[in-house]
């Protein structure tokens, strides 16, 4: 009766040791997933950062160079998209 009682409680525990494991691979999935998400959200601060810089120096300054330095801060993507690159 001992003996049952005990692999008893070694099976539920090797069936909670397992969930644990499970539970401690996906919070690393998702920790990784947050940090991916952090990077990208750092990134498009920058962009946009250098947008409204160069926002405000088309406002300041007008013309066509500043419509190239808005490409540049976009990395390219107005080219891109128009099919030209300068």
């Amino acid at each position: 009766m001992l003996q049952a009682d005990y692999e008893e409680r070694e099976k539920t525990y090797k069936q909670l040791k397992a969930m644990v494991a499970e539970a401690i691979k996906d919070l690393a999935k998702e920790e990784r997933k947050h940090v991916s998400l952090e990077e990208k959200v750092k990134h498009a601060k920058t962009k946009t950062k250098k947008l409204k810089k160069t926002i405000s120096e088309v406002r300041l300054n007008g013309g066509y160079e500043c419509v190239e330095l808005a490409d540049q801060n976009a990395g390219g993507a107005l080219a891109r998209r128009n099919g030209t690159i300068h």
